[in-house]
Formats: structure tokens, C-alpha cells, sequence
């Protein structure tokens, strides 16, 4: 066989075609794996303490709108009646209260004091998971004026939030949301 500058030529772009080709599959591999990680967040816990996060705010921002300068009447009963709950996905009206979809423990609203009497709401969620402690406190903290996990200040108009403040311990936590 005689090698011929076409033969030469055919060969040179040939060795091209194969880096092209690895190219090719490792894009193709990269799109799956992006995939696949893709649908398990999706499906994770992680939306889940998202979707939380998200209708506490819309709630705190209701009961400000329904409320605000009369928090010393207001409860969790008087807002289930007023159907403050309704539409807000990660809450479920049971006969002890609302229960709460991540962790399937009960949110208690009531009155308390930053700095005067009855001037914020309290949003407590019993029974948090450790998994969706810190990531829920660290989406809410912004709008909070205290934050307390399991009796411990994890913020106030004193203690400036940092997570070192936050100590979630096991899947029964007690956290506590004061907005004013």
C-alpha cells in the first residue's frame, strides 16, 4: 500500500473527528448527570423547607396585613378561623392545629415583645427536623427580629444572627420566629 498525501490528509482529519467525538459524550454524560441531579433536588427535602420558608413569609405577611397594631387578640385559632391558613401548602388544618408538612409537628402563632408589648407575632414550629433546621433559619433570619432554636437565642436586636448561634439537635426541634 502506498501512503498518499490523500491518505495523509483522510488520517489527519480523522484524529480530529475522535476529539470531537469524546467532546460529544462527554457532554453528553455531563447533561445526564445535570439531569439526574436535577430531579433528585427536586424531589428532596430541599424544596420541601423552600416551599416552608416561603409560606411562613406569605403568612407573616397576611396576619401584618389583617393585624397589625392588634397582634394582642391574635392566635392560631383566630387565624384558622379567619382562613389566614388557606392556600398556604406546607400547612394543614388537624384538631390540634395547623400541622406543619416538614416534620409533621404543629405551628403555634401568638403575641410577644421585641421591645414593647404585643409589637411582633411569634411563628413557633414544633418538631423540625435537623435536616430543615438550619437551612429554614437561615431563610428566615433576614425578616425575623428573634430567632430561638431550642431555647437558644440564635438572634435578637442584641445578638447579630451567625449560624455558629444556630444548635439544631435531632429531629425534634422547637424554633420560634418573632416578626415585627
Amino acid at each position: 500500500m502506498r501512503v498518499t498525501k490523500r491518505f495523509l490528509k483522510a488520517a489527519a482529519r480523522q484524529r480530529g473527528g475522535m476529539i470531537q467525538e469524546y467532546g460529544l459524550y462527554l457532554l453528553i454524560v455531563l447533561l445526564v448527570v445535570c439531569g439526574i441531579y436535577v430531579m433528585y433536588a427536586s424531589s428532596s427535602e430541599g424544596e420541601t423547607v423552600t416551599s416552608l420558608r416561603n409560606d411562613l413569609l406569605s403568612l407573616s405577611s397576611r396576619v401584618k396585613g389583617d393585624y397589625f397594631g392588634q397582634y394582642g387578640g391574635v392566635s392560631t385559632q383566630t387565624l384558622i378561623h379567619s382562613g389566614v391558613f388557606k392556600g398556604l401548602g406546607s400547612f394543614s388544618t388537624a384538631v390540634g392545629g395547623e400541622v406543619v408538612s416538614v416534620g409533621g409537628g404543629y405551628i403555634t402563632v401568638s403575641p410577644t415583645m421585641v421591645h414593647i408589648p404585643d409589637d411582633a407575632m411569634q411563628y413557633k414550629i414544633i418538631t423540625l427536623p435537623d435536616s430543615a433546621c438550619v437551612p429554614l433559619i437561615a431563610g428566615m433570619q433576614g425578616v425575623s427580629a428573634v430567632v430561638t432554636v431550642n431555647s437558644f437565642i440564635a438572634k435578637s436586636p442584641q445578638v447579630p444572627f451567625t449560624p455558629g448561634n444556630v444548635q439544631c439537635s435531632g429531629d425534634n426541634n422547637i424554633v420560634t420566629f418573632s416578626i415585627l
